[in-house]
């Protein structure tokens, strides 16, 4: 299957010192991919025709708008990704925390990125320099959303694990009832 992707910008270079490239993907969505690979070929998608996969163009809903890491005049489009599980339940968390971790992880590369640019100048830009404090903040909250998130699914699974010993013993309490009225 294939499916079309559009150039947008280059996008620095990831952790192994690899060109990356940003690029928009005929569902809409926008991301940053290797430059070998979307030449080549190999990237086709963003995930989204990918059998079992990430099914974002289904799953996105009105777009938010963030500051790019770029410039600050900037602006691109960011769909979220809303969860296909009931908020609360084990899977909806497992979901979430993977959606943030992932986020948490490209906001940590840029800021990374961004690092090393600072430290290739001979003087520090104030632009760049806030981009850095940006990503690197926007990075710790998402893994304190993460922490509480994991916090919130313990808590579920006990609650979960109560309920279902109280459901047992509310069958058990109905039981012994009907039997006794059965004597």
């Amino acid at each position: 299957m294939s499916t079309k992707l559009t150039f947008i910008a280059p996008a620095g270079l990831n952790a192994h010192r690899q060109k990356l490239v940003r690029v928009r993907c005929e569902c809409g969505v926008e991301f940053e991919c290797r430059e070998d690979a979307y030449k080549s070929g190999r990237t086709k998608s963003c995930g989204c025709t990918r059998t079992g996969g990430r099914k974002r163009a289904a799953q996105t809903s009105a777009p938010k708008l963030e500051q790019s890491p770029e410039s600050k005049s900037e602006q691109k489009l960011v769909p979220e990704i809303e969860s296909e599980f009931k908020r609360g339940t084990l899977q909806w968390f497992d979901d979430e925390i993977a959606r943030i971790d992932a986020a948490a992880t490209a906001s940590e590369n840029r800021a990374r990125f961004l690092e090393l640019e600072i430290a290739m100048q001979e003087s520090t830009d104030l632009p760049t320099h806030k981009c850095w404090n940006t990503e690197s903040a926007t990075a710790h909250k998402m893994r304190e959303a993460i922490a509480r998130l994991q916090i919130a699914k313990a808590n579920a699974e006990t609650n979960n694990s109560i309920s279902r010993v109280q459901f047992c013993e509310c069958d058990q309490e109905q039981f012994d009832e009907n039997t006794r009225n059965d004597r």
